[in-house]
């Protein structure tokens, strides 16, 4: 390949590069805003969308099951992350996975309730939660439970470290 050739193979491949590269927090450009959630909507056919930030400064913190219409389905890769403020946080049911580091470095996050409808917790999802003691799960999840304060993956499905 011609040096001309490859210079022009690198400006072409070069923003495809940087574009997937990004997590879908990066996406603001095509981001909603609800209050003090900013989203990205994943189907407009099924009306559902991603959480991808919590600006907001309370300490419990519910994630509704729709916003503006979209069903909230998924919590965005570091969508909570290094929240000081978050002492505990009621996941709607409806949300079915929960990205990688969604509430990484949240120092003051004690408790979090999981739907009966969590599929997926990715790796290190709750990664530097250093207070983080209380994880409950609704009844009927065929995932997760949580028996007296321990948490438990109970399935052959690939499923997180916290």
């Amino acid at each position: 390949m011609r040096k001309g050739q490859k210079r022009m193979v690198v400006v072409l491949l070069a923003p495809a590069m940087v574009l997937t590269a990004l997590p879908l927090t990066a996406l603001s450009a095509f981001a909603e805003t609800n209050g003090d959630f900013t989203y990205a909507v994943l189907s407009e056919a099924d009306k559902t969308c991603a959480i991808t930030s919590y600006t907001g400064t309370a300490a419990s913190v519910t994630v509704p099951a729709t916003l503006n219409g979209y069903a909230v389905t998924r919590i965005g890769s570091s969508a909570f992350a290094e929240n000081t403020s978050l002492t505990d946080v009621t996941l709607s049911e409806g949300v079915v996975a929960i990205e990688e580091g969604a509430f990484y470095g949240c120092p003051a996050l004690h408790t979090v309730h999981l739907p009966s409808t969590v599929q997926t917790l990715a790796d290190f999802a709750f990664f530097f939660c250093t207070a983080l003691t209380n994880i409950s799960v609704a009844s009927g999840n065929p995932n997760f439970v949580s028996d007296d304060g321990v948490f438990y993956a109970c399935c052959a499905r690939k499923n997180a470290l916290l």
